[in-house]
């Protein structure tokens, strides 16, 4: 229970690489290889720290093999600084009506993996979330169009079509 209420306090939290709820043996190799990670026969943490700082995607030795990270639970914005945070002509045509699917917490989600993304250059965040965004919403990227180039129009549609929706 320690553990967790030190995450909690820190505002991270553990996932799987592909953005969904770690499984039990994930967890397990996690927990296997902090001996390695924090474990005396190396000293106190050298380790994690080298994983750490050397790893593209800032990772230590047990979530590396696990296929797990920490992410920060307190986003960096707040949704009313996503939906509106740039203007889009009035004669913008969105091409995914679709987005209307979307709730406000995934396009905050959306927008903090392209933030994300944008920091670290950590592409395979993209990939899974385009692929898990194209089947919620059920549409399929056009040819010519990449994976990062689809979420950021997905958030410009939701922009557009939820600026312009009567309430």
């Amino acid at each position: 229970m320690g553990k967790r209420w030190v995450k909690k306090a820190l505002k991270i939290k553990v996932i799987s690489i592909d953005g969904t709820q770690p499984t039990f043996s994930q967890y397990i190799f996690r927990w296997l290889f902090r001996m390695i990670d924090f474990g005396f026969p190396f000293g106190w943490g050298v380790v994690a720290l080298v994983s750490v700082a050397v790893t593209k995607n800032h990772q230590r030795l047990g979530d590396i093999l696990a296929k797990t990270t920490l992410i920060k639970t307190k986003p960096r914005t707040e949704f009313t600084n996503v939906a509106f945070s740039f203007k889009l002509p009035e004669e913008y045509e969105p091409k995914f009506k679709e987005v209307l699917h979307l709730n406000d917490r995934d396009v905050e989600l959306i927008h903090e993996v392209l933030t994300g993304y944008y920091q670290t250059g950590n592409a395979e965040l993209i990939y899974s979330m385009a692929a898990k965004t194209k089947e919620h919403i059920v549409v399929t990227i056009p040819s010519g169009m990449n994976e990062l180039q689809f979420l950021e129009t997905v958030l410009k549609d939701y922009n557009h079509l939820t600026a312009n929706t009567s309430v």
